[in-house]
């Protein structure tokens, strides 16, 4: 059975793949087997393991440690960078892929509210990966995203 896919349709099963963590047997094996067909060595399908989410709530801790002790007016008016080590974040994500790295910072915004310093930290972060190769990938795993 062939099936022929349209750009689109590659870009949701991307969406879909990256979006999910913690697969089970079968539906690995099924996006392993659609990976397999399409050719397309840019969906990586991976099995997170929580691994992601484990990140996302270290930084969350971080971001949370770093208001309880300076305040969200100091955050806010200083910026991450002057109450959290970013560059360790930096350092620590530089072994994954944009994909891991989108699902990890999506966690970070969905978890807490831009408005509440997600999106202070999620940018800080972003901006110290301007030297990738893959930056423009990372930029794009979501549109609140920003560098």
């Amino acid at each position: 059975m062939t099936i022929d896919l349209t750009q689109a349709e590659v870009e949701i099963l991307k969406e879909m793949i990256s979006l999910t963590e913690g697969f089970s047997k079968s539906e690995s094996k099924l996006l392993d087997n659609i990976s397999k067909k399409l050719g397309n060595q840019s969906i990586k399908i991976k099995k997170f393991k929580g691994e992601t989410s484990e990140y996302g709530e270290y930084l969350i801790k971080e971001l949370d440690n770093a208001l309880s002790q300076y305040g969200l007016y100091t955050y806010s008016d200083k910026g991450a960078y002057e109450v959290l080590d970013i560059d360790k974040f930096v350092k620590d994500l530089s072994g994954k892929t944009p994909v891991e790295i989108g699902v990890i910072l999506k966690y970070v915004m969905d978890k807490r509210e831009i408005s509440i310093g997600g999106g202070g930290l999620v940018d800080s972060i972003v901006g110290q990966m301007d030297n990738r190769g893959d930056f423009e990938e990372i930029l794009n795993q979501d549109e609140r995203i920003e560098y």
